[in-house]
């Protein structure tokens, strides 16, 4: 599959990977979803604006690294939401003025080839998304990470612990209606696309 680069600088350089399929991809999986007996949209298509805890997590590790200001380290981030990318990009590389980002626009769960491997890397999969895929899901993702990676290489997983049925419910019934809006905005996603 060809890539689009949508966007390039001396320390930034964005890759899309999903020009070629990711219309294709979507109908199929919303189409297997809301046909299926219990009716699911795939966790994924739900995020097309995010970016912001990630971009808190990730400054904390880059602080964390013993080189200042990111120097020798480059952050690939991988999304589905090009305008969520290309923010965090941006933002990253004017806060950490040695950073080098290329910001790969694909579905992590089909695209992990695309991830460059010529460097010893930390693939880091933050906020306990795993719990959005099926058992069977999630066993392919995890061995597709797995077989990507060479020695040298580490994987750092978030997961959610167990919570009271009173703390979800009140995290996902918030008096505000975010969550709400936030899981019927995949309406949103879904139209854009079609």
């Amino acid at each position: 599959m060809g890539h689009q680069q949508s966007f390039k600088s001396p320390r930034l350089e964005i890759r899309n990977y999903l020009t070629d399929s990711f219309s294709i991809e979507m109908t199929k999986d919303i189409f297997t979803g809301l046909t299926a007996d219990q009716k699911f949209i795939p966790g994924k298509y739900f995020y097309d604006e995010r970016g912001s805890i990630l971009y808190k997590q990730i400054c904390k590790l880059i602080d964390a690294a013993k080189e200042p200001q990111g120097e020798n380290m480059r952050y690939i981030p991988v999304d589905v939401s090009e305008s969520a990318l290309v923010a965090a990009s941006v933002d990253l590389i004017d806060k950490y003025q040695k950073l080098k980002v290329l910001g790969i626009i694909a579905d992590f769960t089909r695209h992990m080839n695309v991830i460059p491997r010529d460097f010893s890397r930390l693939i880091i999969f933050f906020g306990s998304s795993i719990g959005n895929f099926s058992e069977v899901e999630s066993q392919i993702f995890l061995r597709t990470v797995a077989n990507s990676m060479k020695p040298g290489d580490r994987f750092l997983i978030g997961f959610d612990m167990i919570k009271q049925k009173t703390v979800l419910e009140k995290a996902y019934n918030d008096s505000q209606g975010v969550t709400s809006e936030f899981n019927k905005n995949v309406l949103h996603v879904i139209n854009r696309e079609f």
